[in-house]
This record gives structure tokens, sequence and C-alpha cells, in this order.
């Protein structure tokens, strides 16, 4: 009888449907979510490896039109979703602000699972990226999913194929730490960096280390002392002459008494949060502060800074007067503090942690260390940023 009973349900259920729906849920559902894993892997992998083509000096091929794109990427893509086919098709390719790729239409969508998301707020519409969708193909090269259980249940039901979308953006790391709040001239990092080979001085740390209370002054470490360079802000009276502008060769003319800033030497910054201190990326311009170090330095902090590797942004141009002049970013370098001289109200005025300071010479405002990196691009490069440089951040953008 128990058996009997047992036979009628089962009866009961396939005639129903129930047993069926419940396989058409497990397996062909099942299958279209195991499908969609396997076609984003391979479109995130593909997206991945254009950007970093695309990100490339020169460009790589891959980035040379969206067949190249296409033709070059089905492989990867296919390696990266398990898929069995010769090549998991790539396609609908696009890019923003990447010439040689067609433009990106749609914004995205959350509820298009063929889509992108939408764009993350951190791109903008400035930053590169591009996006890649991958589609269904089977060992066989059909282009569709076949669906087992749904297709009898609903008699015949039409069997299709899936798409993934990925989209990759790249650029330049994000903006700096606290640093100290000054800019310098390409032409004193031009000169600096063309003394040696290789350019640049090693990073800390260093032997001897240096004396950050300032007393005891040892000697320059030998792996930096030929790097050692000295920079000047704007000129004491009795010094801007040709003597002191033909030594250095980057002094521009500072004629106004305001402190306006011309390309040569160094100049001040606007602080930020009431702390001696700036944070910087490559966007373009940079407002000035007067040619006297800022108030909120003089507390002593200045000298915090000195005896560390500060990242400092290195400027092409100039523009303005005083406290409304701007400056244009070429992009960062780091540079090794070693000192400063003649800088009213920093608290001490003068303050070094290595011995033999250049500056000690000199009545005008002066810093010296030593260059430890190239220029490079710090976040984003929009509206004048420089000549890209340095490391590129690939990072996924939906």
């Amino acid at each position: 009888m128990d058996r009997g009973a047992v036979t009628s349900i089962v009866g009961v259920l396939l005639a129903g449907g129930v047993i069926m729906g419940m396989l058409a849920i497990s397996v062909d559902v099942g299958n279209i979510l195991f499908e969609r894993r396997q076609l984003q892997n391979g479109a995130d992998a593909a997206a991945l490896a254009l950007a970093q083509s695309c990100a490339k000096t020169p460009m790589g091929s891959d980035c040379a039109s969206a067949a190249a794109a296409s033709a070059g990427l089905s492989s990867l893509a296919s390696a990266n979703a398990a898929d069995n086919s010769e090549g998991l098709p790539v396609s609908g390719i696009c890019g923003d602000n990447i010439p040689s790729l067609p433009t990106c239409g749609a914004a995205g969508s959350y509820s298009d699972l063929a889509q992108c998301t939408p764009l993350p707020s951190w791109v903008t519409t400035t930053t590169p990226y591009v996006e890649t969708r991958t589609v269904t193909k089977s060992a066989g090269g059909s282009t569709v999913l076949p669906s087992f259980f749904a297709k009898a249940m609903l008699g015949g039901a039409n069997d299709k194929g899936y798409t993934a979308c990925s989209r990759a953006a790249f650029g330049p790391l994000g903006q700096t730490g606290a640093s100290v709040p000054l800019v310098i001239s390409k032409c004193n990092w031009d000169k600096a960096t063309s003394k040696n080979t290789p350019p640049y001085a090693p990073s800390p740390p260093y032997t001897p280390a240096p004396d950050l209370t300032g007393s005891s002054n040892p000697p320059i470490p030998a792996s930096t002392a030929s790097y050692v360079t000295q920079i000047f802000g704007p000129l004491n009276g009795s010094e801007k002459d040709s003597t002191l502008v033909e030594k250095f060769g980057c002094q521009g003319d500072l004629p106004n008494p305001s402190g306006a800033y011309a390309p040569g030497g160094f100049g001040w910054v606007d602080t930020v949060s009431g702390s001696c201190a700036a944070y910087f990326s490559s966007t373009g311009t940079l407002s000035s502060s007067t040619g006297t170090l800022p108030t909120t330095c003089k507390s002593g902090d200045l000298k915090s800074f000195v005896g560390t590797e500060v990242d400092i942004p290195v400027i092409t141009a100039v523009s303005g007067t005083g406290t409304n002049a701007s400056f244009t970013v070429d992009g960062i370098s780091s540079f090794f503090f070693a000192g400063y001289s003649n800088i009213s109200g920093a608290g001490p005025s003068d303050f070094n942690v290595y011995g033999g300071s250049p500056c000690a010479a000199w009545k005008s405002q002066c810093i010296w260390g030593w260059f430890t990196s190239p220029v490079r691009p710090v976040g984003q490069t929009s509206g004048g940023g420089g000549t890209p440089r340095g490391p590129i951040v690939i990072s996924p953008a939906g």
C-alpha cells in the first residue's frame, strides 16, 4: 500500500509539472548561472588585459582597434572562462578617452546583466576606461545555451545565448599623503637629475642616519653626496644678481614684492586643514601662498618634514602674482628634504639633519637635499596635467 501511495504521489507531481519545474530550476537555471559566471570571468580578464594594453606607451597592439582587441583577447577570455571552445567571443568592445576604440555609449544598468553597471563616482569624464563583452559559445560553435527541462515544460521554448560585460579604468596613482607645502620648477628638477647616472639618488634608509634633532649633523651619506642640490625661493635683494642666476641657471625673475613667483626655484602653496601640510595630485594647477612661509608652518612644523622623503609637485609654468598665482603641475617627484636656511618664522629659520649644507653661504630662502624618483603623475591628470610618467593603476570599474 505504501508503495502504491508513493507511486500515486509521484504521478500527481509529474502530471502537475512540479518535478519537471524543480528540475528546470535546479538544472537549467543552475546551468545559466554557471554560464554567466564563466562569461563574467572571461569578460573581466579581457577588460583588464585591454586596459593594460591601452595604458602602455607606446600603446599595445590589442588596443589598436576593436577588431584587434577582439582577435587578441578571445583566447584569454576563453581560458579564464574555463570554456571548451577555441576562443570565447569578445564583442562590444569600446573605450572612453581612448582614440583608437569606439566610444562607449550606454551609461550602464543594474537591471540588465548584459550591460556593465553604472560608472562609479571616481570615474570622471576624463578617466580612460574600456568595456568588453563576452557571449555564449559552445565547443561545437553554437552561440546559445541549451535548456533541457524548461524546453520540455514549455513546449519547445527557444534556447538563448547570454552576455556578460566588464569595465576597467586606468590612470596614475591617487593623491599623495601630507607633504611639505611647496612646489619646485622643472628647470631645477632637470638640472638636479642630469648630473648623475642613474639620475636619482637611492631612497632612505641611509648610513649614517639623519640626525632629526639637528644637533650633531652627521656627514652626508656617500651614496647620495653627488646628488645634493639646493633650490632657492624668492631671492634676497642682495642676491638678485647675475652671479646667483648664472650659477644655478633656473632662478627666474621675482619682481613683485608681494611674492610673485616665476618658474625657477621654489614657491609656497596653500596649506590644508590648518596644518603645515598639503596634499598633491597632478590636477593641472595649484594655488599659491605668498612669497613667505605659510602661517600654519610658523610654529616649527616645517622642520618635521626635514630628514624625510617628501612628495613635491614639479611645475612648468605660473600665472598671476602673489596669492593669486597659479602653478601648472607636470607631476610629482620624491625628494629627500635634508635641510633649509633663511626661512623666516620657520622656528628655527635654519635646520639641517646632515652637515655641509649648501644653503649656508646664501641669504635667500633655500632648501636642499636630493631627488629620489622621476616625475610621475599622481591622481587625475585632466586639465593641464603633464606627460604621463611612472606607475599606472589598472582597476575594475563595473
